[in-house]
């Protein structure tokens, strides 16, 4: 089995074996046993294939009775499912072909109750668009046959296997993925987060239990996308990570044309992390254990610099300068008199040589209250310094935003 895979299916192990040893939580959930039920069948198929897709044929030796108790039921969950709905439309032929209680299914002999198992698998595949409805689907007829075939392959010599390595090895992967992306991400995970409020402690185990773990790694990656509020990729956004209260870095990686950025080859340790634009509000998050192994995707979103205030009147204010490296030639403002009672006069925007220069008469922006205006500043139009000055006789207000 890969590694990819095999990861993933240690993980569906450690998920059920998190439920089984302590069920309480979910057990008023009426739907999660069935679920639960479910994913187990698929792990015990994925089980008895890796023993063909990892061994030779002379060394293979499946668990015949596990794999018929499995085949059971599956078959008794689809058969009950076609059962239902041929006695909906009174078809006794059908139902005749697919009805059977467990202990029926295990009195036939061991080379007779694969037969009928795949007997309803042939009326299931036939019926689904009908009976599927009724109680289950496509995956749960693929599971069924492949329990079949294990079954027959558990029952011949070794050199007479039905199930090839490289079937297995699909089927696996298809099983792991069924389990992961429809029973836990669609079904499981939801049900688990309706216990947040009252089983904190079991929730929190359950998600970590959930995480894919490379265990045949012994680093660890970060990686994700960074976009602004617009859905903008920010092409050139910094990220970069240190130990948790250190501030060396020790890694650093700049998003690309599709807002993409990653850092590998993290060894296990507690890291801060922080995603940075000119423009853009730096955003960080604190003291995450990174495990070995371990890939962490965080997609972010980078909000707008938006710097507000107030501003007495007849007072000159600088509020952008060279400590502010997103005001600089290219930069996009949008300046606003966000004053919400009447101005004579209004509040003057204006780039200047020094931060104590006032408003000059023109090269700059009057605006009233409510007014906005957005500028890409030219290097015709650069100066160091962002001022404004309050021309009315009362308070007034201002917000200057990056976009």
């Amino acid at each position: 089995m890969k590694n990819l895979i095999s990861n993933r299916v240690n993980m569906v192990r450690t998920t059920l074996n998190h439920i089984a040893l302590d069920p309480t939580p979910v057990m008023s959930i009426p739907a999660f046993a069935g679920v639960r039920t479910t994913a187990i069948n698929k792990l015990t198929l994925i089980d008895q294939l890796t023993q063909i897709a990892n061994r030779s044929v002379r060394d293979v030796t499946l668990d015949t009775n596990l794999i018929r108790i499995t085949m059971s039921n599956i078959a008794l969950k689809v058969g009950d499912a076609v059962s239902a709905y041929a006695a909906s439309v009174n078809n006794n032929v059908l139902r005749g072909k697919v009805t059977f209680t467990l202990p029926k299914l295990n009195k036939f002999k061991k080379d007779e109750v694969d037969d009928i198992c795949q007997t309803i698998h042939d009326e299931a595949n036939t019926n689904i668009a009908v009976a599927g409805p009724f109680g289950y689907d496509a995956t749960d007829v693929t599971d069924l046959q492949t329990a079949i075939d294990l079954y027959r392959t558990s029952m011949q010599s070794p050199r007479e296997f039905t199930i090839t390595k490289k079937q297995a090895n699909a089927n696996i992967t298809l099983l792991a993925r069924e389990i992961i992306d429809n029973i836990f991400k669609k079904q499981m995970d939801k049900m688990v987060n309706t216990k947040k409020a009252t089983f904190p402690d079991f929730v929190k185990a359950y998600y970590f239990a959930r995480e894919i773990i490379n265990i045949g790694s012994t680093t660890a990656k970060v990686r994700g996308t960074l976009r602004n509020p617009e859905g903008t990729y920010l092409v050139g956004a910094t990220f970069y990570i240190t130990k948790t209260g250190e501030t060396q870095k020790v890694g650093e990686s700049l998003a690309d044309s599709l807002g993409k950025y990653g850092i590998s080859h993290l060894l296990a340790d507690d890291y801060d992390l922080y995603w940075s634009a000119l423009g853009y509000e730096t955003l960080t998050e604190s003291n995450l254990h990174i495990p070995a192994g371990k890939e962490f995707t965080r997609n972010k979103v980078l909000q707008h610099t938006v710097i507000t205030g107030t501003i007495t009147s007849g007072q000159q204010l600088n509020i952008l300068g060279p400590s502010n490296p997103a005001w600089r030639v290219g930069a996009t403002v949008k300046i606003k008199n966000t004053t919400t009672t009447p101005m004579v006069g209004g509040i003057a925007f204006f780039p200047a040589n020094n931060p104590g220069d006032g408003y000059p008469g023109s090269g700059g922006s009057i605006l009233l209250p409510g007014q906005e205006e957005t500028h890409i500043i030219t290097a015709a139009d650069f100066k160091p310094y962002l001022n404004i000055q309050n021309q009315s006789t009362n308070l007034g207000t201002y917000e200057i935003t990056f976009l």
